[in-house]
């Protein structure tokens, strides 16, 4: 029995569920925004979240073996706990479970109910998409353009299932705030799949961004500033709050992303540099949701998302990436001190 629930234990992780917390970060912020939520409605669309979180990581990781047997075999070693089949019969029964999940929160509503269910909808094609179909593989930079609409849905969903519908100034922001992060998530994104060069090299596979960072940012960083930039005004007028100027954050922050990128060498700096992006995004949404919304309440919401993160991090997730090492390294990329000679899985930019 300790054996079985160990094993249980291990495949759960595998699910990643610590990225839920992105999730309902944007979906909080999206709440605030309108209004907030009925205080009996957030335990199950903290439970929606995070069961989505998992249906996407495991459907990830089925449609990712073949690289994966490269670039994360310990990883696939867990997520195969039970066997590829016992994987896919569990993804799709959790994706049933999603869309049942889905129909139900969006009965719940009394007003916006057909944009709700449209919105989840959307966010179910894309989670979907993203690992499987044609399409997207064929595809990649129409590939990234899913991912980084994952940064932005969550928060779109949130103003829709919000208490009051979103209107005026604050309808403005919230399309300002979304174009941020959806630009800021183009921009940094990709980071992840630098630990995968090698694997996704096997399979015939180049990641558009890591493409984009081997031949210069140039134009592309130039028109993504411009926009983000213009954004930020928008909301610093839109929301007219005392936190609008924190907004001007993610600029920097996702810059710095870049850079560490560009340092890297080895398979430790490409570690470092991803759980670096996943904090930047989080960090991303937080400081956008503060400056259109510039509410204590949010402030407490904050708190709640980074140590639920870090508890994750620590002990949901199948790596412990997240550490003091992770640390080490993310502040020798900033300093500019190099790590050594390339590991011999990694590979350049």
């Amino acid at each position: 029995m300790a054996v079985f629930a160990r094993r249980v234990v291990r495949l759960a992780r595998v699910g990643s569920p610590r990225f839920s917390v992105l999730y309902c970060a944007g979906f909080l912020a999206g709440t605030a925004v309108a209004g907030g939520l009925t205080a009996r409605m957030l335990p199950w669309w903290l439970g929606y979240w995070l069961l989505f979180c998992v249906a996407v990581e495991w459907l990830n990781r089925l449609a990712d073996l073949p690289a994966d047997r490269v670039n994360q075999p310990e990883r696939t070693r867990m997520a195969l706990t039970f066997g590829v089949r016992t994987l896919r019969r569990l993804a799709i029964a959790l994706w049933v479970a999603v869309s049942a999940w889905s129909i139900a929160l969006a009965l719940t509503v009394t007003q916006q109910r057909v944009a709700l269910a449209a919105v989840l909808t959307i966010n179910i094609a894309i989670g979907i998409g993203y690992s499987i179909g044609r399409f997207a593989k064929r595809r990649p930079r129409f590939a990234l353009l899913l991912l980084s609409a994952t940064t932005v849905l969550p928060m779109v969903t949130g103003a829709i299932a919000g208490d009051t519908a979103v209107t005026g100034r604050h309808l403005v922001a919230l399309v300002a705030g979304v174009v941020l992060l959806g630009t800021s998530s183009l921009a940094i994104a990709g980071a992840k799949d630098l630990t995968d060069i090698v694997g996704d090299r096997l399979i015939g596979y180049r990641s558009p961004w890591v493409q984009v960072m081997s031949s210069g940012a140039g134009r592309n960083a130039v028109a993504l500033l411009a926009i983000q930039l213009a954004a930020a005004g928008v909301i610093a007028v839109a929301a007219d709050s005392a936190w609008a100027p924190v907004v001007l954050g993610v600029i920097p922050l996702e810059s710095a992303v870049v850079l560490f990128a560009h340092r890297s060498r080895t398979m430790a700096d490409f570690v470092a540099v991803r759980e670096f992006m996943y904090l930047v995004s989080l960090g991303n949404v937080v400081l956008t949701a503060m400056a259109i919304v510039g509410t204590a309440d949010y402030v407490a919401v904050v708190a709640g998302c980074v140590l639920a993160w870090v508890a994750l991090s620590r002990f949901g997730h199948w790596h412990r990436h997240f550490s003091w090492t992770v640390l080490v390294r993310i502040s020798s990329l900033a300093r500019g001190v190099p790590a050594g000679l390339p590991a011999a899985s990694a590979a350049r930019l």
